[in-house]
């Protein structure tokens, strides 16, 4: 399932709450994809481009708390519950992404493969993983597999806010760190 904020006009239904989890009903009928607008009063930009982020993450709550906190700060959300969903995004070729937020353990993915993918498929996205298995082995592989930073689970949105606006606008090669916040 994914949902996309952008720019415009209109309204957001209801998120979904945690008795929703595995239902998309609650965003859209039958459809794997939903598309949804509304109004933010203003938006950061790279260039002339908004900031377009895409949140891959399992958990709707977390999606959703990421979402909102990004788009308070102006930028393009798109979101996917699983790496199958995040990988067409990105294969479809008719989206660029600046950042990409990642949970390490999807349903679907257990593992650094989906990291690899994204940075296969999407080279000038940044990657910002988070994790609850902040493993020194995690953290080294997927720093070695271009993500920029490794993020301590649970994180504190407003840090990770800063952290991806820093990183949108780089797109260079950036100095990898490990970030602990809890």
């Amino acid at each position: 399932m994914t949902v996309e904020y952008l720019r415009g006009e209109g309204e957001i239904p209801d998120r979904p709450t945690a008795g929703q989890s595995g239902s998309t009903s609650a965003l859209a009928s039958n459809s794997d994809n939903a598309a949804l607008a509304r109004v933010v009063p203003f938006t950061r930009t790279v260039g002339n481009d908004p900031i377009r982020i895409l949140i891959v993450d399992d958990e709707p709550l977390i999606r959703w708390a990421v979402a909102e906190t990004l788009i308070a700060h102006g930028c393009q959300v798109v979101e996917a519950g699983d790496a199958r969903s995040a990988i067409g995004m990105l294969s479809d070729g008719s989206r660029r992404f600046d950042v990409v937020v990642l949970d390490y353990r999807l349903p679907d993915a257990h593992d650094l493969t989906l990291l690899a993918t994204i940075r296969r498929l999407s080279p000038m996205s940044h990657v910002v993983m988070m994790t609850a298995l902040m493993g020194e082995d995690i953290v080294l592989q997927a720093l070695k597999l271009g993500a920029s930073r490794v993020l301590q689970k649970p994180v504190e949105l407003e840090a990770l806010a800063r952290l991806v606006l820093q990183e949108a606008p780089a797109h260079s090669a950036a100095t990898a760190t490990v970030s602990a916040w809890y």
